[in-house]
């Protein structure tokens, strides 16, 4: 490796002499293999020969990332402020705030004839911060590839990569890829501590997958129903946060508090109690963030008291055929079972 151009001592020892820059931000090559780099700060492109010898300075105000059409030799420039520490450090905030042109995309002649033919402002949404910006040059008109940042620091449906295109004198979105995912499969934040469950329905064949999106991420307070002959999913709202579920053979919905089952039927969410049940208040987990969820601890007609002392990390639950059900527990050394109702 050696230098092609620039300085390589460090930030601070460029200028605004050919061959130096302020603020490089990006490169590209042409068909004929000169190189193309941004010089941010100095608010040019300039040119080099494959060996690095200086061609030429193309005046453009701010580049940010430069392309190179493959067919055409056209210039297309992305354009804002970078913002280095050399911006941070030598300038007052309300100078920065001058130096920002609005964000654009800015086309140029070839080599031989760089005027700038259009100018395009990026459509509303679309941000530069941290995000990652790729100009398509093999296709015509170009495309632009917007990578928004990470779901850690967007919302899922928001950090989506997006493709702009050109269309009737605008760049438009083509595509929304965290918005399309989120029509598409409806839910597409991850799981609380990773925890996911699946359950299925014995009567109606349906697949439910629980997330951590409740209880520290412990528990669920919505279900997402998917249909797997038709891959449809929906939101299921259950009555209370619940660390665990199952289903017995006539489909009714057995959902776990810490110290607590009781038994609903799906299709309208009433309770179907025990005759030997216990009158509860406040079943769930009060401090739920489920989807929509809210505070939403429910009194129980009909509830199945089980010696539990903590609320998470419980060993499982089913139902058998006789409608016996058997609750893994938290705090004992024994599994305690319980009878249910006859099916009959």
């Amino acid at each position: 490796m050696r230098p092609f151009a620039g300085n390589v001592k460090g930030e601070g020892k460029g200028g605004t002499a050919p061959g130096t820059f302020n603020t490089p931000s990006s490169v590209a090559c042409d068909a004929q293999g000169r190189v193309y780099v941004a010089d941010n700060l100095n608010d040019r492109i300039q040119v080099f020969t494959p060996e690095g010898k200086f061609l030429k300075a193309i005046k453009v105000t701010r580049p940010a990332e430069v392309a190179v059409h493959s067919k055409s030799g056209r210039i297309y420039v992305l354009s804002w402020l970078i913002r280095s520490k050399a911006v941070t450090f030598r300038h007052r905030r309300e100078k920065i705030d001058k130096m920002a042109p609005p964000p654009r995309l800015v086309v140029l002649g070839s080599f031989d004839d760089p005027k700038e033919i259009a100018s395009y402002r990026l459509p509303k949404g679309v941000g530069v911060g941290n995000h990652e910006f790729e100009i398509d040059v093999w296709t015509d008109p170009i495309r632009v590839w917007v990578s928004p940042g990470t779901p850690r620091r967007l919302s899922w449906p928001k950090a989506g990569i997006r493709v702009l295109d050109l269309k009737g004198g605008k760049l438009v979105v083509k595509h929304d890829f965290g918005a399309e995912a989120v029509r598409a499969i409806r839910r597409v934040v991850p799981p609380g501590n990773l925890r996911q469950r699946l359950y299925v329905s014995p009567t109606t064949g349906k697949l439910y997958l629980a997330e951590g999106d409740a209880g520290v991420g412990k528990s669920v307070g919505v279900l997402l129903e998917i249909d797997p002959h038709t891959g449809r999913t929906k939101f299921v709202s259950l009555p209370f946060d619940a660390e665990d579920l199952a289903f017995d053979r006539q489909g009714h919905i057995y959902l776990r508090a810490r110290t607590d089952v009781a038994r609903y039927d799906p299709k309208s969410w009433r309770e179907v109690p025990w005759d030997y049940g216990e009158q509860r208040k406040g079943v769930g987990f009060a401090s739920s963030r489920a989807e929509g969820a809210g505070k939403r601890n429910r009194d129980v007609a009909s509830s199945l008291r089980i010696p539990s002392r903590r609320y998470n990390h419980h060993g499982g639950m089913m139902v058998n055929a006789k409608g016996h059900i058997v609750v893994g527990i938290h705090g004992g050394q024994t599994v305690q079972r319980m009878r249910g109702a006859d099916p009959k």
